[in-house]
């Protein structure tokens, strides 16, 4: 695929399965095709991670703006929330977690009311929230430098999800609709995981970000 795009940045699927990314050297968002990209919205500041709602609109998180910002469907944006130069996003049903690069972690409902709800003790790697409203991160490591996924559950308890024997960071991406969680390894590898006895891997070169469509099914059948 050819794209014009200068630093593109977060991705989300619609419900159509349009790839949508963000360009945040144009400060715009842009829809991919085999053929190429177009331009979606434009006006924003230095937009990063984008994520759909259950309302098939478009959030995003404006870093150069400070701002949690929505998107219609025309392509119009709207300011929804003051936040810090916020960095990820994630969302489920009516649920928006947003991280700042600072390690701050918000929850906003659709309309724009939310609140702070856990400060990272160093930054993350990326974040993700599952259907329960529980959320995960990556990019720590225990005192064995192997890499850790934590979860913070919805009443604001942090524990270990899972370790990893390899000595590669793992950057948390988002989760499948079938509750497999994604994430990146290092520079070179995409996992699927749900257990030890269910999990998937695939090479990738330099996986950043990343977006499931949804009619994507795994496992198959």
């Amino acid at each position: 695929m050819a794209t014009d795009a200068n630093a593109p940045a977060g991705l989300a699927f619609d419900a159509d399965n349009q790839l949508y990314f963000a360009d945040s050297g144009t400060g715009s968002i842009r829809i991919a095709s085999d053929t190429g990209t177009r331009v979606f919205a434009t006006g924003l500041g230095r937009p990063n991670g984008i994520a759909f709602g259950s309302d098939n609109l478009l959030y995003v998180a404006d870093t150069g703006a400070n701002m949690l910002k929505v998107i219609d469907q025309q392509g119009k944006v709207r300011d929804l929330a003051a936040i810090n130069r916020p960095v990820y996003i994630s969302a489920h049903g009516n649920d928006l977690v947003v991280e700042c690069n600072d390690g701050q972690i918000s929850r906003y409902d659709q309309s724009g009311k939310g609140a702070v709800f856990h400060k990272l003790a160093t930054p993350s790697t990326g974040l993700a929230i599952d259907a329960e409203g529980n959320i995960y991160f990556g990019g720590n490591w225990d005192d064995k430098h192997r890499p850790l996924i934590h979860k913070i559950s919805k009443t604001g308890q942090t524990s270990v999800y899972m370790t990893g024997p390899w000595s590669r960071k793992f950057d948390v991406l988002g989760f499948t609709k079938t509750g497999y969680l994604f994430f990146a390894q290092g520079n070179d590898m995409i996992h699927l995981w749900q257990s030890e006895e269910m999990s998937f891997a695939r090479s990738a070169a330099y996986p950043g970000y990343a977006a499931v469509r949804r009619d994507f099914n795994f496992p198959p059948g």
